[in-house]
């Protein structure tokens, strides 16, 4: 592969920032209305169906919009305007539910009586209370949709193409399974490594601000004319996310062929997937009791590295492992081995920053009770943390098995085309033009995802945070 790196690092910031203005523009609307109009009975749902679309594997955007647009497989999608589109549909709901809850967080009925009295226009409101109010998560969310677009390989890997549109990412991904070129790889590896811990650099100092920042408020009622009108607009707006979904979904209601194929290629994601969430929250928990066990302090600097390391890109994760070990990448054994070592590494800091607050809450608590009683390593576990967590516990199983289940980037890169998880006989479809079948591929992962997050969410009916259980 020629080295266009100028080009390939040109359209890679700039998919990123149109996904990022986008994404934020579209959400804060979302959220301003959200806020305006509280008490609608979508409101819920449609915060809800965000929360899926964080969940659902990001394929299924890409080929729903395909389907939706062009029936001879969307080619009107391929390159920017595609691209962007898709990252807008999945990131502009992030940006939604993190705007809508910093309103009700920082824009307080007490601010708003005061804008009442000095007579305050729509127009002032929002420049001189909502914009500086929401200023910290704006910049949060921008940044974090320009870290995800950044990272983004599955939605350019379908809807790229050629150096003027290829990201970082994908150019990768060819530099190490398709020209086999380990010098370019390297430099593409370590251009993407030094944007994404950039870009982290700066979005850090924002959360840690908006963590120190947060106001308790109280929710208000939903209050104004036309509510009918406003719940329209509402249903309008989940109908669009909706849309896609279905169009995808409907592909299991045809006949098909290979179907033994995708139960099989069903049964191998979910092993791969299960194997590496089980290896994730138990190395995770083991971990912190530990650390609780042990009475050491979970320093700051350990928080600080946790986060950076959550910000490498998984395709740049599973690159470097791919350098490292090519000279035996040989026998199913060894790929599925290495497959699930990946998820470990990938998903092991976004867990533990799950659940550093809860353990530190358990060291304030706990601390010397533990230590002048002496539990063991199990008794610390089943007595405290189990009790306490298990609801949460099951939470991130099952979020991290629907991330794994969806990830594209190992299976494709460390099982060279012989692991064939949904995920990679959606793309060996693709590459064979078969829209059809990648699409019935796709809908079997959907119907998977939704089965483990409903078995989890059924689970976990009372939801009750570690803090309720202690304080009361």
């Amino acid at each position: 592969m020629e080295l266009f790196w100028f080009e390939i690092l040109k359209f890679t910031l700039l998919q990123s920032v149109l996904s990022a203005v986008f994404s934020v523009f579209l959400g804060a609307a979302l959220a301003r209305f959200l806020w305006c109009y509280q008490g609608l009975r979508l409101e819920g749902i449609l915060m809800s169906a965000g929360a899926l679309i964080f969940v659902a594997p990001v394929m299924v955007p890409t080929l729903g919009f395909m389907l939706l647009f062009d029936e001879n497989g969307g080619e009107a999608l391929y390159g920017l305007q595609g691209i962007v589109l898709v990252h807008v549909f999945l990131n502009a709901a992030y940006c939604m539910t993190q705007l809508r809850g910093a309103y009700g967080r920082f824009v307080t009925p007490p601010l708003q009586r005061q804008c009442d009295l000095l007579g305050f226009s729509k127009k002032d409101r929002l420049l001189h209370l909502e914009f500086p109010a929401l200023r910290a998560t704006l910049i949060n969310s921008f940044l974090v949709v320009l870290s995800l677009s950044l990272s983004s390989f599955s939605v350019v890997l379908l809807l790229g193409g050629g150096p003027a549109s290829t990201t970082l990412s994908v150019a990768l991904y060819h530099a190490l399974s398709v020209s086999f070129d380990f010098k370019n790889a390297v430099f593409f590896l370590a251009l993407q490594l030094a944007l994404s811990l950039a870009f982290t650099m700066l979005l850090y100092p924002q959360k840690q601000q908006q963590k120190e920042a947060k106001i308790q408020s109280e929710p208000a009622i939903f209050q104004g004319r036309f509510r009918g009108i406003k719940e329209l607009f509402l249903g309008g707006v989940l109908g669009i996310y909706c849309l896609p979904l279905i169009a995808v979904l409907r592909t299991l209601l045809l006949p098909h062929e290979g179907v033994e194929t995708a139960l099989k290629s069903l049964v191998l994601t979910v092993m791969l997937g299960s194997t590496g969430s089980f290896f994730v929250v138990g190395i995770t928990l083991s971990f912190l009791t530990y650390f609780l066990k042990s009475s050491r302090p979970i320093t700051s600097l350990f928080s600080t590295l946790t986060y950076l390391f959550l910000s490498v890109p998984k395709i740049v994760l599973g690159g470097a492992i791919f350098l490292l070990c090519h000279s035996f990448l040989e026998g199913k054994i060894i790929m599925y081995s290495l497959i699930i070592g990946s998820t470990l590494l990938a998903y092991l800091p976004f867990c533990l920053k799950s659940f550093l607050p809860d353990f530190k809450v358990f060291q304030e608590r706990y601390g010397n009770q533990i230590h002048l009683l002496n539990l063991s390593f199990f008794e610390v576990f089943t007595v405290i943390i189990w009790p306490y967590l298990h609801q949460k516990i099951r939470r991130k199983f099952a979020m991290i098995m629907c991330f794994s289940m969806g990830n594209l980037s190992f299976p494709l890169l460390l099982g060279q085309m012989e692991v064939e998880t949904l995920p990679v006989l959606t793309y060996q479809a693709f590459l064979r033009y078969d829209t059809e079948k990648a699409t019935f591929y796709m809908a079997c992962l959907v119907l998977l995802t939704g089965i483990v997050y409903g078995i989890s969410y059924g689970f976990n009916t009372r939801k009750k945070r570690v803090y309720d259980h202690i304080t009361s």
